[in-house]
This record gives structure tokens, sequence and C-alpha cells, in this order.
């Protein structure tokens, strides 16, 4: 088995041309590019010779073109997640299918990361925002693992976690 280990790995939130647009400049920015761009951005990465990893997060929106967002090189790696089952057409011989979770398995993760397994935790308003999350992450793990995570931490608690969710997606 072969290990690839990326130079550099740059995450973009593609659920909308704008914030796809924003997180390229700020990779430009960053990267020390004067007056950074989407096209500086994009031309230096190509430039760039070595095994980077750019993931495009949550393109879920159809409307968003994401291929006007790849470096135009044949070196680097771009890898795409998404719910949206037309984004196959960007890599048709290498994608993969993640189905969620079990129901159950889904609420259970989402508690333990949480840190609400306790029985005082076990209300029904609870069980019921629990179940609201998991159906709006699709049952993923990570998404659901990382909402858990967000909501141990002591950000929010289960109940308002959806509505800071669709407000900063």
């Amino acid at each position: 088995m072969i290990y690839i280990r990326f130079t550099q790995v740059h995450l973009i939130n593609a659920s909308s041309t704008a914030s796809i647009e924003s997180g390229l400049v700020d990779i430009g920015l960053n990267a020390g590019i004067a007056d950074a761009d989407v096209s500086k951005t994009l031309n230096w990465m190509c430039q760039k010779k070595d095994e980077w990893l750019l993931l495009f997060d949550n393109a879920d929106d159809p409307e968003v073109d994401l291929r006007s967002f790849f470096p135009q090189c044949g070196h680097g790696n771009v890898l795409i997640t998404s719910r949206n089952p037309t984004c196959v057409a960007h890599a048709p011989d290498a994608n993969y299918n993640l189905s969620g979770l079990s129901h159950d398995d889904a609420i259970s993760l989402l508690r333990k990361t949480a840190k609400m397994l306790t029985k005082n935790n076990d209300d029904t308003n609870s069980r019921a925002a629990a179940l609201a999350i998991v159906e709006e992450l699709g049952h993923l793990a990570l998404a659901i693992a990382q909402a858990g995570s967000y909501i141990g931490a002591g950000n929010c608690n289960m109940s308002e976690y959806l509505g800071i969710f669709k407000k900063h997606r």
C-alpha cells in the first residue's frame, strides 16, 4: 500500500460560490500572494509541484460550478464532499458513496461526542433535537461527530445546535 503525505491541505467551504471564492482568497493571502484573488491562488497551486490537497467540503448546491475552481494542472489532489449525486461527474471513475449510520447509531454517536450519556440528558426535548440534528446531517458519521464535539465543548446545547448550524453552515 502506498501512503501519500500531503505537503499542504487546504479546506474550502463549498456551500456557495462566495464561500469558495473567499476560501481561495484566504489560501492565497496565507501563501503570501500580493493582492490575492481566485485566479492568482489557483495559478500559485499549479506552480507548486508537490502533493497538496484541496478539499471542497459541503458541495451540495447543484448551482455552484465547482469545475471553475479546480487548479488547471496535472498534479495535486482535489477531494469533494457532497450530498449532491451530480458531483460524481467531476470524478466518474474515482468517487465513493458513503452511506450514513443507522438511526440509532447516529443518535448514539451524537450523544456520546456531545458528552450527553447520563440519564439527566435523556429528556424528550433532547431526543427530538438529536433526531433533528442527525437527519439534517444525513446520518453521516463525521458530520455528527463534529456536531457532537461542538455541543460537548459547551458552545451550545442540543436544541440550539441546528439554528447555529443553519446560520453558519
